[in-house]
């Protein structure tokens, strides 16, 4: 038996997800950091607690999401990177 492993686009689509994934989650880190700041240290919040509290959701999810998805990568023994 010869086995091979090639890119379909069910692959790549997960790849490209997972990607898309990581950048939106080190973007909201970075804007609740921001946030933070404005509101501690410099006592001059630029968004609501609503909408830092939507936005901590969000990244909770999709923290969430990732991290399963990328439980059960391991589990089959195939790690994106």
């Amino acid at each position: 038996m010869n086995f091979s492993f090639q890119l379909s686009p069910f692959n790549f689509h997960l790849s490209t997800e997972k990607m898309v994934v990581k950048d939106k989650i080190k973007a909201l880190r970075e804007a609740l950091e921001q946030h933070n700041y404005n509101y501690y240290v410099l006592s001059a919040p630029t968004i609501s607690d609503r909408e830092f509290d939507e936005m901590m959701k969000e990244l909770q999810v999709l923290e969430d999401i990732f991290m399963v998805n990328y439980q059960i990568v391991i589990m089959v023994g195939y790690v994106l990177q």
